[in-house]
């Protein structure tokens, strides 16, 4: 079983309560990210921190990408652990994904699906 710890990052500063909406692709996700105090931020992307998984269009790729939809379906309630430096490339949220105590990243890169970047 794979737990919640993140990988070890000195700038790692929040945790944010989120839904999943859906999966873009093995290291992509869009939520709905909580905001407190009632309010949302709908159609917020995620990339997935400290990993690098194979492009979506690929056969490891889809694969890679039925594995985040197995393990952590859409509409679940998932936990972000994100980074000070807070988007990416992209201007996506750069984030550990919880799910059920469970470490998405770790368990793409446990599972051979995805490579620590």
């Amino acid at each position: 079983m794979i737990f919640a710890e993140p990988l070890k990052d000195e700038n790692a500063v929040w945790w944010h309560k989120a839904t999943l909406t859906r999966w873009v692709d093995a290291d992509t996700a869009v939520v709905l990210l909580d905001l407190g105090w009632n309010l949302q931020r709908a159609k917020q992307y995620v990339r997935l921190a400290h990993i690098n998984a194979p492009e979506r269009f690929t056969e490891a790729g889809k694969s890679a990408t039925t594995f985040v939809n197995e393990l952590c379906p859409a509409e679940s309630e998932v936990y972000l652990y994100s980074y000070r430096d807070g988007t990416g490339r992209y201007k996506r949220i750069v984030a550990d994904v919880v799910y059920k105590g469970i470490n998405v990243n770790r368990a793409l890169a446990d599972a051979g699906h995805a490579v620590l970047a």
